[in-house]
This record gives C-alpha cells, structure tokens and sequence, in this order.
C-alpha cells in the first residue's frame, strides 16, 4: 500500500510537490519525523538544526564560495525551472529554488534565491549569525581571510577572554559569521 504525502495547506499543487519533495530531503537526511495514520507530521527527536539561507538571486554563486572556503559537497541544486506549472520569469528560470551543501561534519547549509518576482522582498538584517567551529587557529585565519575578501570585518580573529580564538566577519553575500577555534585545552 502506498503511503499518501503529508498534506500541505495553503499551497498550489506546483508548490504542494516543491515542498514535498524538500521534506522528503530533509527526512532521508536527517529523519527529524514520523507520520501517523492520518498522515500528519509528528517530531520525533530533534536529530539537526540545519540553518536556511535567503539571496537576492546570488544563491549559486553564494554556495559556490562557501564550498571553496570551508569545503563540503553540493547534494542538491533545483532550478526554478525544475518546478512544474511554475510562473517564474524566463529570465529568472535559472535562479536557485532550492541549493543544499552538506558540511564535512553532517551539517546542511541550505537556501533559496528569493526573487521579488515571486513576491519575496529579501532584507539583509543582523538577527542572525553563522557560527562555524573550526579544528586550527591557522584553519580560522584562512576561513576568517576568505569570507573578509570583499566583505566587512566586524571583531578581528583574537585570542579571547573564554579561550577562544574569535572573530566575527560579514562575507561579500551579507551572510554574518562567527568563526572560533576552541582549543583542546577548553573542550
């Protein structure tokens, strides 16, 4: 017997299946759900917590980037244009629906471009932060110095009063980073 896909409300049918077909990703990633008989979502465990990041149409160039900084494999990239009775401008058939990079450690970097043309109105703000643990003081400065290139040094990378070394950047996207080595000694 096959089992019906969660129901989805509010949602055109073109959407109802993007929005399946990203939860069936996310499941098989990280298998943060069950479904009862009649078919509704139920938390199991919380296995991640995978942040989801919002571009003004520079989602591949973005992911590219981060990929070449701090490593990881591109598992999925869905196109607008991969979206059935989709109503994107042709010109922006191109531009990323969904783009996922899995991280050495397991983590899922995911995001979207969020184009006006589909009622999106991005505003870059401050209440977030990407905070990235990595293994080497000299590891931090390499990450720190790429995401710097082109973009806004907030706190320097510094030896701090907790024993971190520590450095806050903004990248060239207008994505925030925390970037800290905890040494041996502090775990």
């Amino acid at each position: 017997m096959t089992q019906k896909p969660p129901v989805i409300d509010g949602l055109t049918p073109a959407k109802q299946k993007l929005q399946r077909l990203l939860l069936n990703q996310q499941i098989q990633l990280t298998k943060p759900f069950v479904t009862d008989n009649a078919n509704k979502i139920k938390f199991k465990t919380m296995v991640a917590l995978n942040p989801y990041l919002n571009f003004p149409g520079t989602s591949e160039e973005a992911f590219n980037f981060y990929q070449s900084t701090i490593g990881g494999e591109i598992a999925l990239i869905m196109r607008f244009r991969d979206i059935p009775e989709d109503n994107t401008p042709e010109n922006e058939k191109d531009k990323i629906c969904h783009i996922s990079l899995k991280l050495p450690n397991g983590t899922i970097l995911m995001a979207t471009d969020a184009l006006e043309s589909q009622g999106h109105k991005l505003t870059t703000g401050n209440s977030f932060f990407l905070s990235l643990g990595v293994e080497s003081v000299a590891e931090a400065d390499r990450v720190f110095a790429a995401f710097s290139a082109a973009g806004q040094v907030q706190m320097p990378m510094d030896h701090m009063f907790w024993g971190d070394y520590f450095g806050i950047v903004t990248d060239k996207f207008g994505t925030q980073w925390m970037i800290s080595y905890t040494s041996a000694q502090q775990q």
